[in-house]
């Protein structure tokens, strides 16, 4: 990996240096090599935030190579090297030192043909160079994860909300006296989704709210929805809505294995608390099964945070965000608690989903 992150900083820095040049053919090739690598790295890489950020990453400078053959040095290319926008350069000639052109794979690397490096035949294939010409203090260094500053992630719950919240949605739930809100997310590609049967259920009638909408995280998106089906000692509900409505999201993945999850674990929920829109918020495992059998930690739910997705630090699912903890009984006596937030543990959710789609003969 350390070979990669070397390679990856001087081709970085020679791109840069040609940039600074007004030498965009060649800061081009510079680019889609270290995309290249970049590509082999994202191929080893397992995890998901990991391979997110790589991705996020190939997107970035792949764009940044079009415009390169597309308009040459603009202001954005500038940025993304760390340049003064608009800086006007003269061509200068290049400095006379040994080159070595690059290895090429047997295979594509990227399956963009037109983003391929040339082959070694080719006379403007990238090369590597001595780094003490290209490389200066000022030049942004690459960090240990392979990636420059502005790229670095802010945080695994940025990165997690981040990447899953499209496939999280509001709820907002009426009938003829009353009213409800919460939150659920998408588990399937046709259309099904989850949140808590309090969420959903109409006390006033004994029944399911008559009028449910739910509202993606774009917050222009909005379609009905209905109860499917419900467990109320769970307190899991399956709803659904037509999947035409929208456009195609990406379901939220259970975790594969619950007994993985361990006392201490890091978690963050992302909820519709008080109404306010989607918004995440961490805390700690201290319970994977409580006295009552839910997961238990600590984090500041809010009404409206019912029925959201509690996520470890991989972005996989968990639990079912449904009710805070105000008090408990120890020797006969009621003690005030502050800060204990519960969900249905993710290993009975899969279990429900599981005997529903036998039960009710349908594809989640």
């Amino acid at each position: 990996m350390n070979d990669y992150r070397n390679r990856i900083a001087t081709y970085y820095s020679n791109a840069r240096f040609l940039i600074k040049q007004g030498n965009a053919k060649d800061a081009r090739l510079y680019v889609l090599a270290f995309v290249n690598i970049a590509y082999e790295i994202y191929k080893k890489q397992t995890g998901l935030m990991d391979r997110a950020r790589t991705q996020y990453f190939l997107k970035k400078w792949v764009g940044v190579a079009q415009t390169l053959r597309e308009k040459g040095i603009d202001d954005t290319v500038r940025a993304c090297f760390g340049l003064n926008a608009g800086n006007s350069v003269k061509p200068v000639k290049k400095p006379d030192v040994k080159r070595e052109a690059p290895k090429k794979s047997a295979t594509p690397k990227i399956n963009i043909d037109d983003f391929m490096p040339p082959s070694k035949s080719n006379n403007q294939s990238p090369t590597a160079v001595d780094e003490k010409p290209y490389l200066s203090k000022e030049s942004p260094s690459i960090g240990a994860d392979g990636f420059l500053p502005d790229d670095r992630s802010q945080g695994w719950a940025a990165d997690i909300f981040e990447l899953r919240s499209p496939s999280i949605i509001s709820l907002t739930c009426r009938g003829a006296t009353q009213c409800s809100n919460g939150t659920g997310f998408i588990i399937s590609k046709n259309g099904y989704f989850v949140t808590n049967d309090h969420v959903v259920y109409d006390d006033s009638i004994g029944g399911y709210f008559s009028k449910i909408e739910i509202l993606f995280a774009d917050g222009k998106k909005k379609c009905k929805a209905y109860v499917v089906t419900s467990n109320k000692k769970s307190d899991v509900a399956l709803c659904r809505f037509e999947p035409d409505d929208i456009p195609e999201t990406e379901p939220i993945p259970f975790i594969g294995d619950y007994s993985n999850l361990k006392q201490g674990a890091d978690i963050l929920v992302i909820g519709n608390g008080l109404s306010m829109g989607l918004a995440p918020f961490t805390g700690t495992v201290k319970f994977t099964h409580g006295e009552s059998g839910n997961l238990v930690y600590t984090a500041p739910s809010n009404p409206g945070d019912s029925g959201g997705p509690v996520f470890n630090r991989n972005g996989e699912c968990v639990g079912i965000n449904k009710s805070v903890t105000v008090s408990v009984v120890r020797g006969g006596q009621e003690i005030s608690v502050n800060g204990l937030t519960n969900a249905t543990p993710a290993d009975k959710i899969v279990e429900l989903l599981k005997n529903w789609s036998q039960s009710l003969n349908i594809t989640l």
